[in-house]
């Protein structure tokens, strides 16, 4: 730490940029200069790895703070462009400006925002899988190198030889900030024909690890949602009694013509969940074929 103190800007910048994220989060709070040197100097890139690890990192850097109003404006769009029925979306951009609360600092925000899109673009084997489609710059927050990875399961998974072996999975896992309660997201995906451009999606919400409480909050956080209308009247008419909160919920309705799970409406049931507390932690798994097993953490 001696060291550390009596060393120019330009050597404390390059030791909080190499550093592990809590020891970099310490010392950018070690005093005024270092924390303009993380305000002032450091790479959004290098922002984002010490600050958007989970909600506790999060908030340790708005304490500085690491994410300017600016810079967030410049990371996160004001609006976003799509319609609620439209099946795939072609963009990493799900969480607009209008999302973060009043309450929150900006890096809170972003990192709910790099949970948010990553599940968004990771939903979606169309988007990987087709050459057809031009994919946008990826926000300078996100994990480049795990959407790489998953692009490679995705591939794998759909040109195995065999029918059988042609499949993939995921499993999401959101934590609640008091680190209990979880929601989980599931996806199945198979290619039944062989065809790398054809396959069926079987996915659901999963609310059974959290207690009744939080279900009826998060049930009405959904009827409160215009653009959930469909996925809740679905849910009333699963439901014996109209005051019974949902155990879980499919996110591909068997009351219409869907085959595959509709992005948009995802991010806002997403955007349900992270308001409510559930951005402490975001594990990821993904498992294809025979041989392919990711996970990681966001």
């Amino acid at each position: 730490m001696e060291s550390y103190e009596t060393a120019s800007a330009d050597v404390k910048q390059s030791i909080i940029s190499r550093t592990d994220p809590e020891t970099a989060r310490a010392l950018c709070q070690a005093n005024r200069q270092s924390r303009e040197i993380c305000q002032n100097r450091l790479s959004i890139q290098d922002k984002s790895r010490i600050c958007l690890k989970n909600s506790k990192a999060a908030a340790e850097c708005d304490l500085i703070p690491m994410f300017s109003q600016q810079q967030f404006l410049s990371l996160v769009p004001k609006n976003i462009l799509m319609h609620p029925d439209d099946p795939i979306h072609n963009t990493y951009e799900f969480y607009p400006q209008g999302y973060k609360l009043p309450t929150e600092g900006f890096a809170v925000a972003l990192r709910k925002a790099k949970i948010m899109n990553t599940i968004c673009a990771i939903i979606r084997p169309d988007f990987f899988l087709s050459n057809s489609i031009q994919r946008p710059p990826l926000p300078a927050y996100m994990d480049a190198g795990f959407l790489d990875q998953v692009r490679a399961g995705y591939i794998t998974a759909a040109t195995y030889k065999y029918a059988h072996e042609k499949s993939l999975a995921l499993g999401l896992l959101l934590y609640h900030v008091a680190r209990r309660e979880r929601i989980l997201i599931s996806v199945d995906y198979d290619w039944p024909t062989g065809d790398i451009n054809e396959y069926n999606t079987d996915a659901k919400v999963d609310l059974k690890d959290i207690p009744s409480a939080s279900r009826r909050l998060f049930f009405k956080g959904m009827t409160e949602d215009h653009f959930l209308d469909s996925v809740t009247t679905f849910i009333r008419a699963t439901l014996e009694d109209d005051d019974d909160e949902p155990h879980g919920f499919p996110l591909i309705l068997a009351t219409s013509d869907e085959t595959n799970i509709n992005v948009f409406r995802l991010s806002r049931i997403i955007k349900i969940a992270l308001d409510q507390g559930y951005h402490y932690r975001c594990d990821i798994g993904i498992w294809a074929g025979p041989e392919l097993d990711i996970k990681t953490t966001l």
